[in-house]
C-alpha cells in the first residue's frame, strides 16, 4: 500500500487556488525563487517545500493547470522561451545552427588526448592501479 500523503489534494489545490495572482505573473507561473513559492508553504504548514510547491505546479500534477485556469499557450510562450536557448541556436529567434569548422595546431591538439597514468597500489606492492588523465 502506498503511503499517505503529508497533505491532502484538496487543501493543497484550495490554497493554490486562492494565491492564483500571486502565482501567474503577467501571463507567466512565477520562478522557483519566488517568495511566493515560500509564502505557500509556511500556510501548508512546510508539510511541501517551496521548491516542491514550484514543481508541481509547473509538471501540472493533479491537473492543476485546469484548476488556476492555466493554458496550454501561455505555458507554450514560456517554454519557448527556454527552450530556444537549449536547442543549441546561436541567438533567439534563429530556427538553424549554421556549420562552422576550427582549426587547431596539433601541438594545441594533443593537449586535449587523455593519458594513461599508473599508480602504485598502496595495498600491494605488486599491483598497479591504472586511471585516465585529461
Amino acid at each position: 500500500m502506498p503511503r499517505q500523503p503529508s497533505i491532502d489534494r484538496d487543501s493543497l489545490f484550495a490554497v493554490l487556488c486562492t494565491s492564483k495572482e500571486a502565482i501567474l505573473l503577467n501571463g507567466k507561473i512565477a520562478t522557483p525563487a519566488a517568495t511566493i513559492w515560500t509564502e505557500l508553504s509556511q500556510q501548508l504548514e512546510n508539510k511541501m517545500s517551496p521548491k516542491a510547491l514550484y514543481t508541481f505546479l509547473k509538471s501540472k500534477r493533479h491537473n492543476i493547470w485546469s484548476c488556476l485556469e492555466i493554458s496550454e499557450q501561455e505555458s507554450d510562450r514560456e517554454s519557448s522561451v527556454d527552450t530556444e536557448f537549449d536547442s543549441g541556436s546561436i541567438s533567439p529567434g534563429q530556427d538553424e545552427c549554421s556549420g562552422f569548422q576550427l582549426e587547431v595546431p596539433f601541438e594545441e591538439w594533443i593537449k586535449f588526448v587523455p593519458e594513461k597514468v599508473e599508480y602504485n597500489d598502496k595495498f600491494s606492492s605488486s599491483s598497479k592501479r591504472d586511471y585516465i588523465r585529461f
